[in-house]
């Protein structure tokens, strides 16, 4: 077990449901999955913070709500491309008769990169599982493109307003047929963190051991390289289920050698108060990791699983998290992951 940790408590007989995402461990309260494979993995200590020069910056963060676009730095080439790290954030209410229904905020972390000559937006699940750990999506278009919501599967269009900023909104059942999505109201917004698409968004650290269909898979990685990462805040539901009112983080990296890559996806989520009332819908909270998109573990008991934030505000996320079946064979994971933005 991870040290320092604060343990969650959850209510009594409670089930943390939904169909997609983060619910196939959080109706079950353990593992499951298969394959996969681990390593070990260390790089510099380079990062987006310790490699900003602000005179190269056009805007400077004028708030602390991570969910707020005016939270994060726009730097780089004010007349290069999309080509760097972003940071984007989207306040809205989207429902979906064949994909995920979500209403709330999330801040989301987007890698634009240029490979063989296409542009390439790469982002990623609000979710450890299912096993899509990285979302990517062409850009034939730089001044016009789209990605995937990560809480519900629903379509984005993304405007340049220049090559720093972003804007855009979810496309409805109108411009998106087949999909019966209905957007009540929707706001998405991004900023440039810096051209330089090598830095990753943090560090990851992690020792597991999971029994899977194909077999166990263990390993452990020291300051992985984080490809991707999304917070939110707010309510989802899934076909099949729903989550509460909820703070999710889930953290992507890559762990293995170069030669043998593999990802890790690490959620943590609690149930968190409405704006403007004082206590949960319920009590409960959960962690989840996924190697390899297929082995797994995960729990929404509390003898099963701790979580902590060190620090988590708009400039740096510090999350700890610990997770074991307590079954035998033994599934288990500990991770921590280090962000700056």
């Amino acid at each position: 077990m991870v040290k320092g940790l604060v343990k969650r408590r959850v209510g009594s007989g409670l089930i943390w449901l939904g169909a997609a995402g983060v619910a196939g461990l959080l109706s079950a309260c353990g593992g499951g999955g298969g394959g996969g494979g681990g390593g070990s993995s260390s790089a510099s200590e380079a990062s987006i913070s310790s490699e900003r020069n602000l005179a190269n910056c056009v805007e400077q963060p004028t708030s602390t709500d991570v969910y707020d676009i005016d939270a994060y730095h726009a730097c780089g080439d004010e007349t290069g491309d999309l080509t760097g790290l972003w940071m984007v954030v989207a306040d809205y209410q989207v429902t979906s008769t064949l994909g995920g229904s979500y209403e709330g905020q999330w801040r989301m972390t987007m890698r634009i990169a240029e490979e063989e000559g296409q542009l390439f937006a790469h982002t990623c699940k609000g979710f450890a599982f299912p096993a899509s750990h990285n979302v990517t999506a062409s850009i034939d278009d730089e001044s016009e493109f789209t990605i995937e919501d990560p809480m519900s599967g629903a379509v984005i269009r993304l405007t340049a307003i220049d090559a720093l900023n972003l804007e855009g909104e979810h496309e409805s059942a109108d411009s998106v047929p087949l999909t019966g999505t209905s957007v009540a109201r929707s706001v998405v917004s991004a900023r440039k963190l810096t051209d330089d698409t090598e830095l990753p968004f943090g560090r990851f650290d992690i020792d597991y051991q999971i029994q899977g269909q194909s077999g166990q898979v263990d390993g452990q990685a020291n300051k992985a390289p984080v490809t991707c990462m999304v917070q939110s805040l707010g309510e989802t539901v899934q076909p099949g289920g729903s989550i509460p009112y909820s703070e999710i983080t889930n953290v992507v990296a890559q762990i293995g050698s170069a030669a043998s890559p593999s990802l890790v996806s690490a959620s943590a989520g609690e149930a968190k108060p409405r704006p403007g009332e004082t206590d949960p819908d319920f009590d409960f909270s959960a962690v989840e990791v996924v190697v390899d998109g297929d082995a797994m573990v995960g729990s929404s008991d509390p003898d099963q699983h701790e979580f902590e934030y060190l620090i988590n505000d708009r400039a740096t996320i510090e999350l700890v998290t610990t997770v074991d079946d307590g079954e035998e064979p033994r599934s288990f994971a500990n991770t921590s992951a280090t962000l700056d933005f």
